[in-house]
């Protein structure tokens, strides 16, 4: 799964404050899946996947990119397809330890994707 995040003001990556990018997925249920995620601070970065229903995490080598106010990255898509009739998701950001945007409904049914 390719995400591509877009900044509202067009920062570089050394301005770029403490931040987690997340896609939070889960079961059309609502039970289960998973946090896709990039999180970066002090200049480190580290780019994950956790599986809500184990409680674990795995720490991605597949890098990102960070390119004229936009931040994206790839995630491997084989966990999400255990949910066969779909998943909802959506996207949140936080800077600083504090939210401050998200994209679609944490509750809502907008952001299906049926497979």
């Amino acid at each position: 799964m390719h995400v591509v995040f877009e900044l509202a003001s067009p920062l570089s990556e050394s301005d770029l404050p403490s931040s987690t990018f997340q896609i939070i997925s889960y079961g059309l249920d609502g039970y289960g899946g998973y946090i896709l995620g990039a999180k970066f601070m002090n200049g480190t970065s580290a780019i994950y996947a956790f599986d809500n229903e184990s409680a674990s995490q795995e720490n991605l080598d597949n890098g990102y990119v960070f390119a004229d106010g936009t931040v994206s990255m790839r995630f491997p898509i084989a966990d999400l397809q255990n949910y066969q009739d779909g998943i909802s998701w959506y996207a949140a950001l936080s800077v600083d330890g504090e939210d401050s945007d998200l994209c679609g409904e944490p509750t809502g049914t907008s952001n299906d994707i049926v497979f």
